[in-house]
């Protein structure tokens, strides 16, 4: 709906807009990248820097979705007997020091990867900025063996093509590592 222009009009309208990280035709990685996309695109859209501000767009990404789910009574917002889901951002980033406002200034500038904890329904899932539930060195292993048996079978890559490539993009820069 965001090439539509619509938001703003079905905000005006009274009627309650959510945001979501999936079924976009965009691709942004996650909740924080979609509350900037629907302050700063309506708002550049609309010539109008309060059309969207960014107290509106967390709203829509937290309980103005909840409420559309019929789950505003477990989640959405920090309240007592809800699910105590939060995401934790230092701000002590230097993007983040001496701003007034914390919360533009993170939309602004800050995203997904800036998250360093995540806490849902009493579990630490994410600590550090690393999962807490899975491997993750494992899990890129597994992709990357995953991607070269497809790229090999299917797409009839080379293997020696397909180590470039991985020697050039992993983190590790081993490249065929723990992929084979």
């Amino acid at each position: 709906m965001t090439e539509t222009r619509l938001i703003p009009e079905l905000r005006r309208e009274g009627l309650d807009v959510s945001l979501s990280t999936d079924g976009q035709p965009l691709v942004f990685p996650g909740m924080p990248e979609q509350m900037r996309a629907a302050w700063q695109t309506h708002n550049e859209m609309y010539a109008d820097p309060t059309l969207v501000r960014p107290t509106d767009a967390l709203a829509m990404g937290t309980w103005i979705a909840a409420r559309g789910l019929r789950w505003e009574e477990e989640i959405g917002s920090l309240a007592p007997g809800k699910q105590a889901d939060l995401v934790m951002v230092p701000l002590d980033n230097w993007r983040y020091v001496h701003t007034p406002r914390p919360l533009e200034a993170f939309l602004a500038v800050g995203g997904s990867g800036d998250v360093d904890t995540v806490v849902v329904g009493g579990r630490v899932l994410v600590e550090s900025g690393r999962a807490t539930g899975f491997d993750e060195e494992q899990l890129l292993a597994d992709y990357e063996r995953a991607l070269r048996s497809y790229s090999e079978r299917c797409l009839k890559v080379p293997g020696e093509k397909i180590d470039e490539v991985f020697a050039r993009t992993t983190r590790r820069g081993a490249g065929t590592g723990a992929a084979r």
